[in-house]
């Protein structure tokens, strides 16, 4: 394409060349118009010559043209028309000729502008476009480049299969990994016969693409080459390549993640079982953000308030605290989370009673070791703060027994001088003087008496069960019952005519009594009626004697009365009982091969019932008050004493009763006098001594003298006796305090069984 600013004329000719051929064009035309019509040729094919060459040379073409046309016309004129006027003709034909030669230069230049701005133009178009083009197919090659990097490298599963066959057309490294076949194993192949997906697994997805175009977040399992089964998360949507559907799918292989996740459920599902199964209350809490993060449900039982309210204020469960409290438990809470912390306090449940916490919270730290969380634990200690405080009570009455066990031993020791006193008197007194003898020995027995129930206050009697009247029992202890009860209760008793005996320790039985009658008074604090009754009855053919202790009193609830005979157990107020009277009772009870039951309704009163076998045979029983005394038939006995005025009063006994007596204050001088009297046959010590005790004597008594008989006696009672090792079922034993006769009957019974 050529120049605007440069002619070269038409076909590449030059203006020169142009301006010649149209002058001579002008001119044969000129001629031939001439020789033709007989006039001189129009001006305007000179112009018209000009206006050619002008246009198609340029300005200089067009002067030539100008130039030859006007010495043309001219020589034509001169020569051929021979015309007169020919130098007017000439003259306008060169100023013509200028003239239209110029103008048309000038409109060709504008013409040849144009045509070179629109030449630009489209080569700058041609050079966009093919700039375009070339930038299109370059992204598209570097696209292509980076969607196969991409494909391949991704660490994401991703094949490309047929929508229609089925085939893989493409699959990335992380998919052969995945399914355990090489590219050149899959492409080609379809899933269904590589056995890759379960049957109609593949014709669900297809199904489910072409409804929606795409599926997200689907778990396929999938069959790898080895036979293992994975589980895959897969997106896949449809795209076309060449004009045919495919579906390209990407999938991650996530069987690793459910069963670590199916692992986190179980942690999480024996974390909660651990938490909702023990019975204190275990919390998490975030101090920073003041959220409770957990609570179990032990909360619920415990403070009996919905967890929902405490979760929706942490700090509800303080309105349940007693407010004498709730000062100290609002410093708990408040206490710095970076130390741990116990305490405990008192919470108003809602059924209006009141137990004892004890809290204790930890701080729990991020890898930093910064205090992000509080872990606490609140446990309900109201039964062990009730057993502690049993426990203190049970050893103050411990203590007050050691002391009323004390305190009998030395009475038993007065009274068994008194005792024994008395009765030797009673022997050699005449009528007169026996009266007298008789209130000594009354009052010694209610002494004796005074001494037994100060020991069974203490639980340290020893047992030794005798065959008794009910009725009789009854009676005897009537006074000291009433004095227990006080005056705004009325004891009455009610005891059938005839009743059959019972063995039982009658020390026990007056135990089991006092448990009763005190229990019932409690049951009655603005007084009432007690009633105490006896009858016999027939049970599973058997005859038993019966106890009944009524109250109208409280009366107990269907769960009291479930519990009342466990130890421990009681409904009384702190310092008003032990919960140990109805389960020594049932002890006692069950000991003498006997049952105790109950019948109590709320606001009706209580009656305890104990049934206990009769004897059949009560002959070998004596209820003689005062027992002939049997006389010691000359025989040497040994008394060894620590206590002068027991040894002596002893001594009077045995000697009143025919006895030679040898008596020793210590364990040392009772083994020299054995040593220096063969003749000794039985040997009366006391138990606990100073020194060498009763047990420690008689075992080197035996060693002496084998055959020596022994007979042992104590005031203590029988955790003592025990404490010394000596059994009660296999020695003789007499308690203090005793009269002649049972201590003479004692040693007659040893030498006859040593006979």
């Amino acid at each position: 394409m050529r120049r605007a600013s440069t002619y070269v004329g038409v076909g590449g000719w030059p203006p020169a060349a142009m301006a010649m051929v149209a002058s001579g064009l002008a001119l044969t035309a000129a001629a031939a118009y001439a020789k033709l019509t007989g006039s001189d040729p129009p001006m305007s094919l000179g112009l018209l010559a000009v206006v050619a060459s002008a246009y198609a040379g340029g300005q200089g073409a067009g002067l030539l043209a100008v130039i030859f046309t006007a010495v043309g016309s001219a020589w034509f004129v001169f020569h051929v028309s021979q015309a007169p006027d020919a130098v007017g003709h000439w003259l306008a034909a060169i100023g013509g000729g200028l003239a239209v030669s110029w103008a048309s230069g000038r409109l060709h230049a504008h013409a040849a502008r144009q045509r070179e701005a629109r030449d630009r133009a489209e080569q700058a178009l041609e050079g966009e476009i093919a700039s375009r083009e070339r930038h299109v197919e370059a992204t598209r090659r570097s696209s292509e480049v980076l969607f196969e990097l991409a494909f391949n490298a991704s660490p994401v599963a991703k094949c490309i299969t047929n929508v229609a066959t089925g085939e893989y057309v493409a699959v990335n490294e992380a998919y052969e990994r995945l399914v355990g076949y090489d590219r050149d194993e899959l492409v080609g192949h379809s899933s269904r016969e590589l056995g890759i997906l379960r049957p109609g697994v593949r014709e669900e997805l297809v199904r489910m693409l072409v409804d929606a175009r795409t599926v997200r977040a689907l778990d396929i399992d999938v069959r790898t080459k080895g036979g293992e089964t994975r589980r895959l998360l897969t997106n896949a949507e449809l795209i076309r390549i060449g004009g045919v559907e495919h579906m390209l799918v990407a999938s991650v292989d996530i069987t690793e993640r459910l069963v670590a996740e199916a692992k986190a459920r179980e942690r999480d599902a024996r974390f909660c079982q651990l938490a909702e199964s023990v019975r204190e209350v275990f919390y998490l809490y975030d101090r920073e953000t003041e959220e409770l993060l957990y609570c179990n449900h032990a909360y619920e039982q415990i403070w009996g308030q919905p967890l929902a309210e405490l979760y929706e204020r942490p700090t509800s469960w303080i309105d349940s605290v007693h407010p004498d409290d709730r000062d100290r438990a609002r410093a708990m809470w408040a206490h710095d989370p970076a130390q741990p912390y116990a305490g405990s306090y008192r919470i108003l449940a809602p059924d209006g009673g009141v137990r004892w916490i004890e809290a204790r919270h930890f701080p729990v730290h991020d890898p930093d070791g910064k205090v992000v969380r509080v872990a606490g634990i609140a446990d309900d200690v109201t039964e062990r703060r009730r057993l502690e405080d049993q426990l203190a009570q049970g050893q103050k009455l411990e203590s007050v027994g050691l002391l009323a066990g004390g305190v009998a031993h030395d009475f038993n020791n007065v009274l068994t001088i008194v005792l024994t006193c008395a009765e030797l008197l009673r022997r050699e007194a005449g009528d007169a003087q026996r009266e007298l003898v008789d209130d000594i020995l009354q009052a010694v027995t209610r002494a004796t008496s005074l001494t037994r129930q100060l020991l069974v206050f203490s639980r340290r009697d020893v047992v030794e069960p005798r065959v008794l009247d009910l009725n009789a029992q009854v009676v005897d202890a009537e006074k000291m019952l009433r004095r227990l009860i006080g005056e705004d209760v009325v004891l009455a008793t009610a005891l059938a005519p005839v009743l059959g005996r019972v063995r039982i320790d009658p020390n026990q039985l007056m135990q089991a009594l006092m448990n009763l009658v005190v229990n019932a008074r409690d049951a009655m604090p603005r007084g009432g009626n007690l009633t105490i009754s006896t009858s016999d009855v027939i049970e599973d053919d058997h005859r038993c004697a019966v106890i009944r202790v009524t109250d109208t009193g409280e009366g107990m609830s269907p769960e009291v009365q479930a519990r009342v005979f466990e130890p421990f157990y009681t409904t009384k107020a702190p310092g008003r009982g032990t919960g140990m009277g109805l389960s020594v009772t049932h002890g006692i009870v069950h000991q003498a091969g006997g049952t105790i039951g109950l019948e109590s309704a709320v606001g009706a009163g209580t009656t305890f019932t104990i049934c206990l076998p009769c004897v059949a045979d009560a002959s070998g029983e004596s209820s003689t008050d005062h027992p002939a005394i049997e006389l010691g038939g000359g025989d040497t006995a040994l008394v060894v004493e620590d206590a002068d005025d027991v040894r002596k009063a002893t001594a009077r006994a045995l000697e009143a009763c025919g006895f030679r007596v040898l008596a020793a204050s210590c364990a040392a001088d009772g083994l020299a006098l054995l040593a220096r009297h063969p003749e000794i046959r039985v040997l009366i010590t006391d138990v606990v001594m100073p020194g060498m005790d009763g047990r420690e004597l008689a075992e080197e008594a035996a060693r002496l003298a084998p055959s020596l008989s022994i007979v042992f006696t104590s005031g203590y009672t029988d955790d003592a006796i025990l404490r010394h090792g000596v059994a009660r079922k296999e020695v003789a034993f007499v308690q203090k305090p005793f009269t002649p006769a049972v201590l003479v009957r004692k040693v007659r019974e040893v030498l006859d069984r040593a006979a």
